[in-house]
């Protein structure tokens, strides 16, 4: 997984929500420091930290870190992957993670990755995160993402972001991303990820000591259905 080819784009692409951000602020209103898992270019991870949050953002891409490093040079970032964020840092009150990152977590990893954090979280810490509607995806055979123009789309050959999963089973499936001039493929990269249902998301983290809270399609807290195309954002604490 490299995210190397959007670094550039990322801001256009995935653009930072204040909404996403007030969601963690009010839950973590008595929280002293918290770990962003996949914090990307480290934007969620500053303004944690400008509300005088001890944030320590975690990616496993290089390129993102490095750009999270050039624009945040007095906050802290990890190099490093979800199942191996205990070696580095080893508690902290809560932890977050936005974008789908927890789907590149098969079920024995996801697994392994929440019984360590856990140990790290402290009773009653708070644990949230977002992925897609895996429940609704699983009911096609191939699903697509509106494109993302990153130059005006009145332009010859504009340059577009698209994404898409295909071979979508129960188990797993294709993640691709391209990026294109007019019809031209610039970049095409290919990962495997691991849907989970909603039910299954609930027992594997009781089955590691965590408490559903809240659930819900988006971050304004619209009612979840597993019969519609939305996110799922779910908070959970440890027992």
């Amino acid at each position: 997984m490299s995210y190397k080819d959007i670094v550039d784009n990322y801001e256009k692409i995935f653009p930072f929500s204040e909404q996403k951000l007030n969601f963690l602020l009010e839950r973590f209103e008595s929280v002293k420091s918290c770990l962003d898992i996949g914090c990307g270019i480290g934007n969620y991870t500053h303004r944690l930290s400008e509300s005088g949050i001890k944030c320590t953002g975690l990616d496993v891409d290089e390129a993102m870190l490095q750009r999270a490093k050039e624009n945040y040079p007095d906050d802290s970032f990890i190099e490093a992957s979800m199942l191996d964020f205990y070696k580095h840092i080893k508690t902290f009150d809560a932890a977050f993670c936005f974008g789908n990152t927890l789907a590149y977590l098969n079920e024995s990893d996801l697994t392994d990755f929440l019984h360590k954090l856990h140990k790290a979280l402290p009773e009653n810490g708070t644990w949230i995160f977002q992925v897609l509607n895996w429940d609704y995806v699983l009911t096609w055979e191939k699903y697509g993402f509106t494109d993302v123009y990153l130059t005006s789309f009145l332009e010859p050959n504009p340059i577009k972001f698209r994404r898409w999963y295909e071979n979508i089973t129960p188990e797993s499936l294709e993640f691709h991303r391209q990026m294109l001039e007019g019809r031209c493929p610039l970049t095409h990269s290919t990962d495997i990820l691991y849907p989970q249902t909603k039910e299954k998301l609930v027992e594997i983290h009781k089955n590691c000591g965590f408490e559903l809270e809240e659930q819900y399609a988006d971050f304004a807290k619209t009612e979840y259905s597993t019969k519609k195309d939305t996110a799922l954002v779910m908070v959970f604490s440890k027992k």
